[in-house]
């Protein structure tokens, strides 16, 4: 057996839940481990997506916008997080919203995308959540 081995594992339906699996000796040196992690994750980004999925993959202001949303919590109003967004990225810059609106629709798309389901019914208690497929 090889002192480390990397795989990607692919969940059938929710691309978020895909998971990079690595396997390693104990005495393998970090440096070997970390370069045999950004090996497997370079190779996963690299990927085509696959085609079944039929999602695409998020872009950085994508997965910036979901951090921004979920990290300022239920609290705020969604002129409020444009109000934040655009103290973050001014008017010009390609990632600023002009809309409320617009900034909530790509939200929850994002997350119907990643989800299978609306953001509203994720956080209903006793909804069926995506979950990571069990271990082999």
């Amino acid at each position: 057996m090889s002192p480390g081995r990397a795989r990607i594992k692919y969940h059938p339906r929710f691309p978020c839940l895909d998971r990079l699996v690595l396997e390693v000796d104990p005495c393998l040196r970090e440096e070997e481990v970390l370069k045999l992690f950004r090996e497997v994750r370079r190779m996963y980004w690299r990927e085509p997506y696959r085609e079944d999925s039929g999602a695409k993959r998020i872009d950085d202001k994508g997965y910036e916008l979901l951090k921004f949303v979920l990290e300022a919590g239920e609290g705020l109003s969604w002129s409020e997080r444009l109000e934040r967004w655009n103290e973050r990225f001014p008017p010009g810059h390609p990632w600023s919203y002009e809309y409320e609106t617009n900034m909530a629709r790509d939200f929850h798309r994002l997350v119907r995308r990643l989800l299978g389901m609306s953001y509203k019914r994720f956080l209903k208690p006793n909804v069926v959540r995506p979950m990571p497929l069990e271990e082999d």
